[in-house]
C-alpha cells in the first residue's frame, strides 16, 4: 500500500471516530487507525534514512547556529518552528500530576506506565507537540511528566528511596496533605 493510500485512510478513520459517539466503534476505529499511523511512521523513517536528514528541530537556536555550517536539513526551511513546538511546559505539570497522584493513590504501576495513564487522563488539554518524538525516541510529554515528578521529588512530596526513586511514583505523607 503506497504511503498517500495510508494517509487517506488515516484521515478517514480520523473521520469516522468525530462522526460517531459509540464507544466501542471508536475504540475499533481507534485500534486500525494506530496500526495504519505505524506503517507511516515506518515509511517516514525510511524516506529520512534515505535522505540521511538530520533532525534538529529539538536543538536550541544557539546551538543550530553552530551547526549551520554542516550540511543539515533545517526543517524551519519549510516549516513553522513555532507551530512544531507548541507543548505543555514541564513546569505546569507537577499540580496536575500530583492531583492525578492522589486521585489515582492505589494505582501500583511503573512510572511509564503512570505516566500514559496521566497523559491520557489529560488528552484533552494537550497540544500537538506534547505527542511529538524527541530525539531519545521518547514522546514529549512522558518526558515533562518525568521532569515534573522530579520537581515532586525535590519538594519532599514522592518518595525517594532507592527503589523507586524513577521506577515508581508514590506520595509521601506530605505529599498526600497537600494534595488534599
Amino acid at each position: 500500500m503506497s504511503l498517500i493510500k495510508k494517509v487517506e485512510d488515516l484521515l478517514k478513520f480520523r473521520r469516522e471516530y468525530f462522526s460517531t459517539d459509540d464507544y466501542s466503534k471508536r475504540k475499533e476505529i481507534k485500534k486500525k487507525a494506530v496500526k495504519v499511523y505505524i506503517d507511516i511512521e515506518k515509511e517516514l523513517h525510511k524516506i529520512k534514512y534515505d535522505f540521511r536528514l538530520i533532525d534538529i528541530r529539538n536543538f536550541k537556536m544557539k546551538d543550530r547556529d553552530l551547526l549551520k555550517d554542516l550540511d543539515l536539513f533545517s526543517y524551519d526551511e519549510i516549516i513553522e518552528s513555532k507551530k512544531m513546538r507548541t507543548h505543555i511546559s514541564q513546569y505546569v505539570l507537577p499540580i496536575p500530576l500530583l492531583l492525578f497522584l492522589f486521585k489515582h493513590y492505589e494505582l501500583k504501576k511503573s512510572a511509564l506506565i503512570s505516566s500514559a495513564y496521566f497523559m491520557d487522563d489529560v488528552k484533552r488539554y494537550l497540544r500537538p507537540g506534547d505527542f511529538q518524538h524527541l530525539n531519545s525516541g521518547s514522546v514529549r510529554f512522558i518526558t515533562n511528566c518525568r521532569f515534573a515528578s522530579n520537581h515532586l521529588r525535590t519538594s519532599g512530596l514522592l518518595r525517594d528511596s532507592e527503589i523507586e526513586r524513577y521506577k515508581y511514583w508514590r506520595l509521601t505523607l506530605f505529599g498526600l496533605l497537600i494534595a488534599i
